[in-house]
């Protein structure tokens, strides 16, 4: 059985944590249900943040299972966490 999630725009900025409302929303958001020009400059940087921390986890898959080498996996790991605080930072 499989659970119905109605999520709405707003849900996903009160708890951004929570990853299955946030897949949710980057389906609708790719289908084009939420145009870009609707979405606010912080929920748009929110967005991006959620991206960045997507590949951060495939970051360290590729790192841990498939063989990726340390020196490169620090660099980008390093370059992807800049920019995150960097959009965090903007926002407070």
């Amino acid at each position: 059985m499989t659970k119905r999630n109605d999520v709405q725009t707003g849900d996903l900025w009160f708890n951004p944590s929570d990853p299955e409302k946030l897949v949710q929303f980057k389906k609708n958001f790719d289908r084009k249900e939420y145009p870009p020009h609707q979405l606010s400059d912080k929920q748009k940087d929110m967005l991006q943040v959620a991206n960045y921390k997507q590949q951060l986890a495939e970051l360290e898959t590729q790192f841990w299972f498939n063989g990726l080498p340390t020196k490169e996996y620090i660099v980008r790991f390093d370059g992807i966490k800049k920019r995150i605080q960097e959009l965090e930072q903007e926002n407070d």
